[in-house]
């Protein structure tokens, strides 16, 4: 349980570090934000995933990427 915290904590604070870097590179022009957050989201949806004992909706997945 305690190694789950502690996993939960690091990878959230690499995830804020690597979007703040690509919110960086997206400040300076070379990636769109659009994609960026896009970007974020797969990756913190696919942690979520991974560290989910049950299966995580398809379509949820599909909602959140391609919401208007």
């Amino acid at each position: 349980m305690l190694t789950c915290i502690i996993s939960g904590f690091i990878g959230f604070f690499c995830g804020l570090l690597g979007m703040s870097i690509l919110a960086s590179s997206s400040q300076a022009g070379l990636i769109e934000k659009e994609s960026v957050m896009r970007y974020a989201l797969k990756k913190v949806l696919f942690w979520y995933k991974s560290q989910q004992q049950h299966d995580f909706p398809e379509t949820d997945i599909k909602e959140a990427l391609y919401q208007d």
